[in-house]
């Protein structure tokens, strides 16, 4: 999640629980322009100020850095992919997801030049 959402769901459940931006910043001990550059996004909170942020406004550091619906949608589209194609193309998928652009563009290659090669294609096409 970038630092724009994370801002905003901070502001959001800041809101929610009735607290000033001088108020968060007080229980985390950290300064009011520090909240407000947080919310803004300018600036990203490390990892423990999360923690902090998300123990004063009493959620998890995940309800401030986690798009559960993205997540399920994520999840549906892999789960979606598996029953279509199996569980090879969902890996294969996996795979190319953590290449680089020039890896990206090699295993294309590559897969096009195996289509070619009568003894790798599929019977049925």
């Amino acid at each position: 999640m970038d630092k724009i959402e994370f801002g905003k769901r901070v502001k959001t459940m800041r809101k929610k629980k009735q607290m000033t931006q001088i108020q968060l910043a007080q229980m985390i001990g950290k300064k009011e322009t520090t909240i407000r550059k947080y919310e803004n996004g300018s600036i990203e909170a490390p990892w423990n100020v999360i923690e902090e942020i998300a123990g004063a406004l009493d959620v998890s550091p995940f309800d401030l850095t986690v798009d559960i619906e993205q997540l399920r949608t994520d999840i549906k589209l892999q789960e979606n992919i598996q029953k279509a194609f199996g569980t090879e193309a969902l890996s294969l998928l996996n795979d190319f997801d953590s290449l680089n652009q020039i890896g990206k563009q090699k295993a294309c290659e590559y897969v096009s030049d195996l289509t070619e090669i009568s003894k790798y294609k599929a019977e049925d096409h």
